[in-house]
């Protein structure tokens, strides 16, 4: 199958001391091979916080944990964020249909497997024992990074993470020292054969006392296209609407608030499933929102 996707990403950077800065980057993507001609290596000063709840260097942990930062989901540029997972060391990607995904860790999956949100649970009581579809409701373009931590995890988070954790950690918004600034970009992606049209628009906004990073989002997927001409699968589309806003606010020297809202809604998911218990079985939800809002310092 040959597929073009096309990427712009327009950046707008306005400075208050009247600097300004704009970079527009079209992309046409296909097929890349990277090589690694030099033989000297350096670890990253990578940190994570999903193995001890603070930030903690992560060649100095124990645990074993795949990190993906920014730059790599950016790399990637993913359809969702089950997208973003597929190739992480020791996490497998179960996906039977377009709008959805679940992710196996150590072999368990659904409620045995841990998924959260600046470190608050995705996972909740209703969750079933096998996969379920609830990892794509989690907007990709507001993640920072994704930290995948394999086992053990349940002695800090529960019998719900005996396989590991999945950490989506939402990008911050930071506090200047200096002076203000304001960043703003425009982001559109396009898939031929009318698998995606999505875009989205996001700010980052920086003073001395509050910062604000924000992001609204439109996505339509259309029908999956198989290779070798084995034609759709139908119903497979549906469409996503998002929001988030996420804010610093110092206090005083010592004492810093953060206030975040995100919200998700998608239209006519559809979702199939073929066991051996009770044979082929075809979903649809519609529609399918997740909320979310916490305060803390």
């Amino acid at each position: 199958m040959n597929m073009v996707i096309l990427y712009m990403s327009i950046f707008f950077e306005r400075v208050f001391s009247y600097r300004f800065l704009i970079i527009c980057t079209v992309l046409l993507c296909g097929n890349y091979v990277f090589s690694q001609t030099d033989n000297s290596y350096l670890l990253k000063d990578d940190v994570i916080v999903s193995a001890s709840h603070y930030n903690q260097d992560l060649y100095q942990t124990p645990e074993a944990i795949s990190l993906l930062n920014q730059n790599q989901i950016e790399l990637m540029n993913p359809m969702n964020s089950t997208n973003s997972l597929f190739g992480t060391s020791g996490i497998w990607m179960q996906q039977t249909n377009n709008g959805g995904g679940s992710p196996f860790v150590r072999g368990l999956t659904g409620n045995q497997t841990l998924i959260m949100i600046d470190g608050i649970r995705l996972n909740n009581s209703t969750f079933r024992y096998g996969p379920n579809q609830y990892l794509n409701t989690i907007n990709i373009n507001s993640i920072e990074r994704i930290e995948v931590m394999r086992g053990s995890g349940s002695v800090q988070y529960g019998s719900d993470a005996l396989g590991g954790t999945v950490h989506f950690i939402s990008k911050s918004p930071t506090i200047s020292t200096n002076e203000e600034a304001l960043k703003f970009g425009v982001n559109a992606k396009y898939l031929s054969d009318n698998m995606e049209k999505s875009g989205f628009m996001d700010f980052d906004y920086s003073s001395s006392r509050i910062g604000l990073v924000g992001l609204i989002s439109y996505k339509n997927f259309g029908d999956v296209v198989a290779g070798c001409d084995l034609g759709k699968q139908i119903p497979s589309s549906y469409k996503e609407y998002a929001a988030n806003l996420k804010s610093k606010f110092k206090v005083s020297d010592s004492y810093l608030l953060t206030l975040s809202y995100e919200y998700l809604k998608q239209s006519d998911v559809d979702r199939y499933d073929q066991v051996t218990q009770r044979g082929y079985q075809y979903y649809k939800f519609d529609p399918q929102v997740r909320q979310l809002a916490y305060l803390r310092n």
